[in-house]
């Protein structure tokens, strides 16, 4: 990115990995991890704003799975 430098960053799909069944997420593909956690999101791949509406979709479910198991909460 463009001049753009974040200092902390959120793979969401290793945490994906992390909190469901080990080797159940196979592809990298940010369309195919929307579909195959089912989110409820009416989303077109390759659209900025599409796109944005799966990720807080999957940052929440994230969000929720790490509460149910008892991690702690850092902000």
């Amino acid at each position: 990115m463009e001049g753009i430098h974040p200092q902390k960053v959120i793979c969401t799909l290793k945490l994906a990995r992390y909190l469901d069944s080990p080797g159940a997420i196979s592809k990298n593909n940010f369309q195919d991890l929307h579909y195959y956690l089912g989110l409820d999101v009416d989303a077109k791949a390759h659209d900025a704003l599409e796109d944005f509406m799966v990720l807080e979709a999957l940052f929440k479910r994230i969000y929720e799975k790490f509460v149910a198991n008892g991690q702690p909460r850092r902000y």
